[in-house]
């Protein structure tokens, strides 16, 4: 027998140890062998797929999302235009090249007539978004706005204050209507509601920003707001156009990219184009609902100016200074916008869950049961743009005057705006009715206020409060019960006749 082996000799360890080392491998790997290796150890986040991008990944929905809310810059933008004379006129009038008469009603031109011009831009919108869709018609109204700023800033006379405010109105006419039309339009039906209310909130919220900043110098605020539309252009590669304008123009191939861009891979059905550009999920609305469709969107854009809240509004210093004693006419105008801002978006929020008709029941017999029983305008005398400071704070007034705006926030503020762009017709003549129903808006809101404010001046109001919320009531019953139920349903499926 040979002799046992021990784990210390030296030729036995050698060899084991050789037997224990792996196979040598190849010096290099050829990249084709890599690459196929990779790949048979790749396994997709989805069984039975390959998707394009995984699938908690947030671009996979597409950047819709980012595009409303840089579509919603641009009404924040433009909403600075309209609070902008309340809380800036005061010091205006102080300037040595201003000569018009500082008591009411031409005290009030430099004011309303952006209202004017609003409405002329409203018509212009029209125009733009046919032949330059909405994305340029959206940048087009920021640069407009812009400029017209620059051309408050420099001024240096009545004329020239004059052209810059008519120019603030015609790109507030045009940004309106465009950003209403576009967040409608991309906003996917589980997020219109959402989104489409968002379109007023961003408004109202340009408004408290120019209340917020009105303690400085005019001019300087002009810069400021000046500034503002620039985060639009930073941002613009975020804004897609709209696919339904490149059907309309028969680029059904750059319909298709947008959608893609938009939604990634999950495009609302009624979006789908097909390659011959037949869109067989839109089928044409007939004359008799069309008529009733804009029949009953006028009827809630006169509602919603009925509700004397835009006096309130636009005229937040004049107002409420009047009413209070315990802290400066600003202060409490950036008290009642932040509670409108504030009370807009959370029903904004809530739309969804308690139903656009009821809002609209809720929020009229509130603003009729606020002008009727609490008369909020009784102690409210509008004259000058720097109000006298009160003696004391009449709480049961300023009361009535939050009370009115709480009961517009909580859904003629926001509502109305949202079901008109839901009504207007789908395939024809829907740019041009949304235009004109715009033009509507505006010059509603012109007579409104400067009638209301004719009223205050003159001390007749007191003996009116109950008609108004009475005639509020009227137009409310005749158009909220033809006003369809929208909620989830797609833009297509609205539009099919029933």
């Amino acid at each position: 027998m040979s002799p046992r082996s021990t784990p210390s000799d030296p030729s036995l360890v050698a060899s084991a140890h050789e037997q224990q080392q792996p196979p040598p491998q190849p010096a290099s790997v050829s990249p084709g062998n890599a690459a196929m290796e990779a790949l048979r150890r790749w396994r997709p986040p989805v069984k039975g797929a390959t998707p394009t991008l995984a699938a908690g990944d947030p671009k996979a929905g597409g950047c819709h999302q980012r595009a409303m809310l840089v579509a919603l810059l641009v009404n924040m933008s433009a909403g600075t235009t309209l609070g902008y004379a309340s809380v800036s006129m005061s010091g205006i009038e102080l300037e040595p090249w201003y000569s018009l008469p500082r008591t009411t009603p031409e005290n009030q031109w430099i004011a309303d007539i952006l209202l004017l011009g609003a409405a002329a831009g409203a018509l212009l919108s029209g125009f733009l978004l046919h032949m330059l869709g909405h994305r340029r018609t959206l940048l087009l109204s920021a640069f407009g706005l812009i400029n017209a700023w620059m051309c408050i800033v420099v001024s240096n006379s009545v004329t020239m204050l004059f052209i810059g405010r008519v120019t603030c109105g015609i790109w507030l006419g045009v940004s309106t209507n465009t950003v209403n039309l576009y967040v409608i339009e991309v906003a996917p039906a589980a997020k219109r509601t959402f989104f489409g209310g968002l379109t007023e909130v961003a408004l109202s919220v340009g408004m408290l920003a120019s209340y917020v900043l009105g303690g400085i110098e005019w001019h300087i605020s002009a810069i400021l707001f000046m500034l503002a539309p620039v985060p639009v252009f930073v941002l613009q590669a975020c804004v897609v156009e709209n696919p339904r304008w490149f059907a309309t123009k028969g680029r059904y191939r750059d319909s298709n990219t947008a959608m893609v861009r938009l939604y990634g891979d999950d495009a609302p059905t009624d979006m789908r184009l097909s390659r011959t550009g037949e869109d067989s999920n839109i089928s044409a609305m007939g004359r008799q609902k069309m008529v009733r469709m804009l029949t009953v969107s006028v009827l809630l854009s006169l509602l919603r100016n009925m509700s004397c809240a835009q006096l309130v509004l636009l005229r937040a210093v004049q107002v409420t200074g009047p009413l209070v004693d315990v802290m400066s006419p600003q202060e409490a105008a950036c008290l009642l916008f932040a509670m409108h801002v504030s009370c807009t978006t959370l029903f904004t929020a809530l739309t969804r869950l308690i139903g656009r008709r009821q809002l609209l029941i809720l929020s009229s017999v509130l603003v009729a049961g606020v002008l009727s029983t609490l008369r909020p305008f009784d102690h409210v005398v509008f004259s000058e743009w720097s109000p006298e400071a009160a003696s004391e704070t009449k709480w049961n007034a300023l009361s009535s005057v939050f009370l009115l705006v709480l009961a517009y926030s909580t859904g003629l503020c926001h509502v109305p705006p949202m079901v008109i762009s839901e009504l207007l017709p789908l395939k024809k003549w829907r740019i041009l009715s949304a235009s004109l129903l715009w033009v509507w808006r505006w010059l509603v809101t012109f007579v409104v206020v400067n009638f209301h404010a004719y009223l205050l001046g003159a001390g007749e109001y007191a003996s009116l409060s109950a008609a108004f919320g009475l005639a509020l009531l009227v137009v409310a019953a005749t158009a909220i019960p033809f006003v369809p139920e929208t909620e989830g349903r797609t833009l297509a499926n609205i539009h099919r006749d029933e």
